[in-house]
C-alpha cells in the first residue's frame, strides 16, 4: 500500500501502563512497526526487553529522580504502580483507606502524582529521542507521537491534565512538524489490532470482545465488524471500562501472604522458638524479586501434577535460614500449586463476571447476532 501524502515520516505508538510501557515506531516506507528493546539497564545487566518498568527513583527530597525503569533495580524506594492514581477519584479512594487502616497512603495529592507521571514522561522521551536519531536527526521530519489512552480515563478533564504533562515532557517539541495526540482507548487498540494481526477473520456484522488484561486494570471492547475482510472498520457496541483486575494485585496478594507467613517466624523468634531476623520489607523483596515473577508468568503453563514446589528466596538477615511455621527451608519460602491458584482465583472470576456483564451489554445493545468472547 502506497504511502498517504500526508504520512508521517515517524510514528511513535506509546503505551503507558501501570507496570510497564511499550513504545513502537513505524517508519514511512516500513511495513509494519518495530518495538522500542534496548533500555538503559543496571550495572551487570544486557538483553533487550519489548517494556520498560513504568518507575522511578528519587532522591532523599524527591525533585529529581535518579533512575527510572530498569535502573531502579528494585530498590525499596522505587515510586511505583502510580498510573491508576492519575484519576483523582481513585486517588482520594486510596488515601482514604489507608487512613481508615491507620496507614500513610504511598500519594498524597493529584499533583504529586502528576509530577511523577510527567518525570517519567521526560526521561523516556529522552530515550526515544536518542534512541531514534542514532543516524539521522528528526527536526525537520513529521514525527507523530500517539500515546494510547486508559478507559479508566474517561473525562476529558484527566485527558487534557495528562497531554499537559506530556507535552511538557517534551514530546512534540523536537521539530516544528513534530505532534502529540491520543489515539484509541487501550481496549478499542486491543480489538483493531485482533481484528487486523489475529488469526480470524471478520465478515461484516461480525461482533469481538477483547479482553486487555493489565498490570492495573483489565480493559475490555465490544465493537461490530463493519469494514469487509480485506479492511477492519470497529463500530463500538457497549461502553468500553476498565476494571480494577490487573498483576498488580496478584503481586500484592502474594505480598499479603507472606507477610502473614512471616509474622509467625517473628512471633516465634519474640517467643525464643526461634533467632531469624529478615530484612526491612522481606515481603516487597519477595515480590518483586526473578524468582516470584517468574514463578507467576509459568503458571498457567502447568497442571497441578506438573506443577514444581515453587521456592523463593526470603531476605534474612540473621539466625538462621529456616522456619517451619513460615515454611522457610535453606534460606527460601516454598509455597504449593493451591498457593498460587488462591492468588490468580480472585483476578480470573472477576474478569469472567466482567465479560458476562459485556455480554449482556451487547445483547441490550441490539448485536446482531451471537457473540463469542
Amino acid at each position: 500500500m502506497a504511502p498517504r501524502p500526508d504520512e508521517a515520516d515517524l510514528t511513535v505508538g506509546i503505551d503507558f501502563g501501570m507496570t510497564c510501557t511499550g513504545v513502537a515506531v513505524a517508519k514511512k516506507h516500513q511495513e509494519s512497526p518495530r518495538m522500542i528493546q534496548q533500555w538503559p539497564l543496571p550495572d551487570q545487566k544486557s538483553g533487550t526487553h519489548n517494556k520498560v518498568p513504568s518507575t522511578l527513583l528519587y532522591d532523599h527530597k524527591h525533585d529529581v529522580p535518579t533512575a527510572w525503569g530498569f535502573t531502579c533495580n528494585n530498590h525499596e524506594k522505587t515510586v511505583e504502580w502510580f498510573k491508576r492514581y492519575l484519576d483523582e477519584k481513585y486517588l482520594k479512594i486510596m488515601i482514604r483507606r489507608a487512613r481508615e487502616n491507620g496507614e500513610e497512603p504511598e500519594f498524597e495529592t493529584i499533583e504529586q502524582v502528576r509530577k511523577y507521571y510527567r518525570d517519567y514522561m521526560e526521561r523516556l522521551y529522552k530515550h526515544i529521542s536518542r534512541n531514534l536519531q542514532k543516524n539521522e536527526e528528526w527536526r525537520h521530519k513529521k514525527v507523530e507521537f500517539v500515546f494510547s489512552l486508559p478507559a479508566t480515563f474517561q473525562s476529558l478533564e484527566i485527558s487534557d491534565a495528562l497531554m499537559k504533562e506530556i507535552k511538557k515532557a517534551g514530546f512534540g517539541t523536537g521539530g516544528k512538524n513534530h505532534s502529540v495526540s491520543w489515539g484509541l482507548s487501550e481496549p478499542q487498540a486491543a480489538a483493531v489490532y485482533t481484528a487486523k494481526d489475529g488469526d480470524i477473520t471478520l465478515r461484516t456484522g461480525d461482533v469481538i470482545l477483547t479482553c486487555d488484561a493489565g498490570g492495573g486494570t483489565t480493559d475490555f471492547a465490544l465493537l461490530e465488524q463493519c469494514g469487509t475482510a480485506e479492511i477492519a472498520e470497529l463500530r463500538e457496541r457497549a461502553i468500553v471500562q476498565g476494571i480494577n483486575i490487573g498483576s498488580t494485585n496478584i503481586d500484592l496478594a502474594f505480598a499479603k501472604m507472606v507477610h502473614g507467613r512471616l509474622a509467625l517466624a517473628r512471633a516465634d523468634t519474640n517467643a525464643g522458638r526461634s533467632h531469624l531476623v529478615f530484612h526491612k520489607n522481606a515481603e516487597d523483596t519477595m515480590m518483586h524479586s526473578e524468582e516470584f515473577q517468574t514463578w507467576k508468568h509459568e503458571f498457567g503453563n502447568f497442571s497441578e501434577a506438573q506443577f514444581r514446589t515453587p521456592r523463593i528466596t526470603v531476605p534474612i538477615r540473621s539466625g538462621g535460614a529456616s522456619s517451619t511455621s513460615a515454611r522457610i527451608t535453606d534460606g527460601k519460602m516454598n509455597f504449593s500449586y493451591s498457593d498460587f491458584q488462591g492468588l490468580f482465583d480472585p483476578e480470573v472470576e472477576g474478569i469472567i463476571n466482567a465479560i458476562r456483564q459485556m455480554l449482556e451489554h451487547g445483547v441490550k445493545a441490539g448485536v446482531p447476532r451471537p457473540v463469542s468472547p
